[in-house]
């Protein structure tokens, strides 16, 4: 269903105490979700998988041309495959403002 999106991902909040909230926006592609897990496989985009936290509250906005979707979630995985820098995002509380069909 959201295959193919563009992401935009953000820290929210910092979990560790001497954690440090990072104030950048990191761009992504929907490579695949499962709608029963409520996991989004995303795609990181010119960066590598190190500059993610796991543990982080991280927001998230899907965009499909003018229609969006946002949540908020934690990074369950970052990994390199074949495809490149991989993530798989964990949704927390569902889509809270959802455009997208």
């Amino acid at each position: 269903m959201y295959e193919g999106c563009s992401v935009e991902l953000w820290m929210e909040q910092m979990i560790l105490e001497e954690g440090e909230l990072e104030e950048r926006i990191h761009y992504c592609k929907v490579i695949g979700y499962d709608e029963n897990k409520e996991r989004i496989q995303l795609l990181l985009r010119g960066e590598e998988v190190d500059v993610i936290s796991l543990d982080a509250i991280y927001g998230c906005k899907l965009m499909d041309g003018e229609k969006s979707a946002e949540c908020e979630g934690m990074i369950l995985e970052r990994y390199m495959d074949k495809l490149g820098n991989m993530l798989v995002f964990q949704i927390e509380n569902g889509f809270y403002k959802n455009n997208l069909n």
